[in-house]
């Protein structure tokens, strides 16, 4: 019998950002490492206009970025860059993303809000980005 791993959001291909379906963010440090990375779904769901699905900014504990010391501020930028293409791209003008507990914090900061949305079994908490926010999100220095 052969096994088969269920996808359970988005394959990120070169058709899918070619057509502008989802984008790839990377941040990289000045001798051109990888310091993070960020997948947005530009299509979204029915909740949210587009999607932050996934955000690496610890690269020390991910061994396929590789061990290196991580860099304060590489996930605002990411989730900065993922607000600019957003307000160039879509209608509707928002950012939703689902937080581990232990990133809640760090995405409330960047002015995200809980939208009363659970996912796992109160693992994670859905979040949202309205347009206001997105703008001065994307615009901070």
């Amino acid at each position: 019998a052969t096994s088969r791993t269920k996808i359970t959001h988005p394959i990120y291909s070169q058709r899918s950002i070619k057509s502008g379906e989802n984008a790839i963010f990377a941040a990289y440090d000045n001798r051109g490492k990888i310091q993070g990375v960020a997948l947005i779904n530009l299509k979204g769901d029915i909740d949210h206009a587009a999607i932050l699905d996934d955000l690496v900014v610890n690269p020390e504990r991910v061994k396929s970025i590789g061990r290196r010391t991580p860099i304060s501020g590489t996930g605002t930028k990411l989730v900065q860059a993922c607000a600019q293409k957003i307000l160039k791209g879509n209608d509707k003008k928002e950012l939703g993303t689902y937080s581990l507990k232990s990133a809640k914090t760090f995405y409330e900061k960047l002015g995200f809000e809980y939208d009363n949305t659970e996912f796992g079994g109160s693992e994670a908490w859905g979040m949202c980005l309205n347009e206001d926010k997105l703008r001065s999100l994307a615009t901070r220095v």
